[in-house]
């Protein structure tokens, strides 16, 4: 994919939505541990956590495809690409992939797998690490 068209662009602007919704949701929900510790679930958190997450996650997919502009390049135009998808994922995995795996860990999942079920509050700090997109 190319960097700059419009899809990639509306593309990156729907995950800076999504990360401020995080930055304003995930503190709130700390702060408020009824909406973590609890058994009984709130739907619409719930979702809206898990369309948050589909979508970090294929955030990543899509930097593994998209192309980068050449650090060798004199000028950073978007005439000098590097369109290999090795040199890509090298490129990504040397820079913000762990950052971006971390902040994309389905913590109710975890919770699932670790306790049996999403309702406890063992993991409910690790909703934090989604923080860490905000990085970019």
């Amino acid at each position: 994919f190319h960097p700059s068209p419009l899809p990639r662009l509306s593309w990156d602007i729907w995950i800076a939505v999504l990360l401020v919704y995080t930055a304003l949701m995930v503190p709130y929900s700390l702060a408020f541990s009824s909406a973590i510790c609890t058994t009984d679930v709130d739907i619409f958190a719930e979702v809206s956590s898990w369309l948050v997450d589909i979508c970090f996650w294929l955030d990543i997919i899509l930097n593994f495809r998209t192309a980068i502009v050449d650090p060798k390049s004199q000028n950073q135009s978007y005439s000098d690409l590097i369109t290999d998808w090795r040199a890509i994922a090298r490129a990504y995995v040397r820079g913000w992939f762990i950052l971006d795996v971390a902040g994309s860990i389905p913590v109710s999942l975890l919770e699932i797998a670790v306790s049996g079920d999403s309702g406890g509050c063992a993991f409910g700090s690790l909703k934090a690490l989604r923080l860490n997109k905000l990085a970019r």
